[in-house]
């Protein structure tokens, strides 16, 4: 037994420590500091200098990457150690090392660990395991985060209400279509006519009834490579790749008519009259931005509701119109 109250039966409960010979168990136990943690605790301070090697004898410990009192990111437990990366590499830690509950720690310097390599091939190995052990953990950490931070970038481009697509999707991913598809992209922009009095007469939440049948009338009826998105309010866009103009007019049609055949009931069973809506379409040409696309379909809209909605309006059609407003969102 030493004065440190550690015998060589304890050091080779260790990981690194188990095929280690005694003489240099002996030195490591001569030269070592033993503490007592309470629960939270700070053991290795982040940024902290004089790099320390720690042996957990008993307990656990927790690792804390923003403050010693932030969330717990992993766990050192009895037989295991902590700070091999600052000894090895000579760098301040990054971050924070405190006892998750009671736990005894034995400690040495820079100095006696690097000793200690020179001293025995075994430690080394068992290093070096535990170096691969760490290197693992952190790529499965990273493909964990980068896992989650995928499907929250995919729920951000999602409207909650109606389960398509949203106005975010529209601005980052129709420049790239344009790019990837070109020629023949079509787009339309379906908005819900006389929206606001509907929602006057029978209530928004009836109204968010009809903005989800809406959507899920024109999903059913698209191919797989087209996209329904909800632009804001009651307006839509449309994006079919693949289609030219005179196509991209009979699927507005399409969506025109089945929504119309929608029969709709309020949440209490009320019969609601029937929706209408009104599309306007543009196709990409050579040199055409998103904006223009957008923009074309707009003012294509706004025709098919000056000349008395519930129609389909291709930018291309002359109708003689004096004026067109400019702005997108019109009820």
């Amino acid at each position: 037994m030493n004065t440190n109250g550690i015998d060589l039966a304890q050091l080779r409960q260790l990981e690194l420590l188990q095929n280690v010979d005694p003489q240099t168990l002996r030195r490591i136990v001569d030269s070592a500091t033993v503490r007592q943690l309470t629960p939270d605790e700070v053991l290795i301070e982040r940024d902290a200098e004089s790099p320390h090697l720690h042996f957990v004898l008993s307990g656990s410990l927790a690792i804390r990457l923003e403050s010693p009192t932030s969330d717990d990111v992993a766990f050192v437990n009895a037989g295991e150690s902590v700070g091999e990366l600052s000894v090895l590499d000579g760098t301040p830690p990054s971050a924070w090392v405190v006892a998750k509950e009671m736990a005894t720690t034995l400690t040495i310097d820079e100095a006696t660990a690097w000793s200690l390599t020179r001293a025995s091939h075994d430690f080394c190995l068992g290093l070096l395991r535990k170096l691969a052990e760490r290197l693992r953990a952190n790529n499965k950490t990273v493909v964990a985060a980068s896992r989650r931070h995928r499907i929250a970038e995919e729920a951000a481009m999602f409207d909650s209400l109606t389960g398509v697509r949203n106005r975010r999707w529209i601005e980052e991913r129709l420049p790239v279509l344009l790019q990837e598809t070109g020629a023949h992209l079509a787009l339309a922009i379906l908005d819900v006519d006389h929206f606001k009095k509907f929602n006057d007469t029978f209530g928004h939440q009836a109204g968010d009834d009809v903005l989800s049948a809406v959507a899920k009338a024109v999903d059913d009826q698209l191919r797989p490579t087209d996209t329904i998105a909800r632009y804001g309010g009651e307006e839509f866009v449309v994006v079919l790749p693949g289609t030219p103009d005179l196509a991209a007019r009979r699927v507005a049609e399409r969506l025109r008519t089945s929504i119309a055949a929608l029969c709709l009931r309020s949440r209490d069973g009320v019969s609601l009259p029937t929706i209408t809506v009104s599309i306007g379409v543009s196709a990409f040409a050579t040199g055409k931005t998103d904006l223009e696309l957008i923009s074309e379909a707009d003012k294509a809209l706004y025709k098919a509701k000056e000349h008395g909605r519930d129609q389909v309006v291709l930018a291309s059609d002359d109708l003689s119109l004096a004026e067109t407003p400019a702005s997108l969102g019109a009820t």
